[in-house]
């Protein structure tokens, strides 16, 4: 009988360094754009972050950065610029989620998803999904856009 914990490595990162970082890469382009998503800061009374269509190094990076700031500085502003998690000095927005479906070990290590938000990043000439973006469904919207 194997009661191995399936997200003791998980919590062996959280444990560590207060959060980890899950790397989500589908297979074929019917699956979606890969995503990432921490787990760890509803330990904090934090939102979980995700963001989507980025390379995973850059995903990851940029995650770290926004959940250190988190950490230290509170809950991520909805709907407001946020600068210095980009390379190059390009905003995001942070949204609350309103579809946390994705977020299956947040769901497996607390039963439920408390609140997420979901780092939006621009298209080179700075312009966000709602604002004409040129690339496509690179990144759905799972959350309210900004008003």
């Amino acid at each position: 009988m194997n009661t191995a914990d399936p997200y003791r490595d998980t919590r062996r990162l959280i444990d560590t360094h207060g959060w980890a970082v899950i790397g989500v890469f589908p297979t074929c382009a019917e699956d979606g754009p890969p995503f990432s998503y921490t787990v760890g800061l509803t330990d904090r009374g934090l939102p979980e972050l995700a963001i989507y269509g980025l390379p995973p190094q850059t995903a990851g990076g940029v995650l770290n950065v926004a959940a250190r700031h988190a950490v230290d500085n509170g809950e991520l502003p909805c709907g407001q610029p946020i600068t210095g998690l980009l390379a190059g000095g390009l905003p995001v927005v942070a949204v609350a989620m309103e579809d946390t479906d994705d977020l299956t070990t947040v769901r497996g290590l607390y039963g439920v998803v408390l609140a997420a938000q979901q780092i939006v990043w621009p298209d080179s000439q700075g312009r966000m999904p709602w604002e004409d973006w040129n690339l496509g469904t690179a990144q759905p919207l799972l959350g309210g856009q900004p008003t």
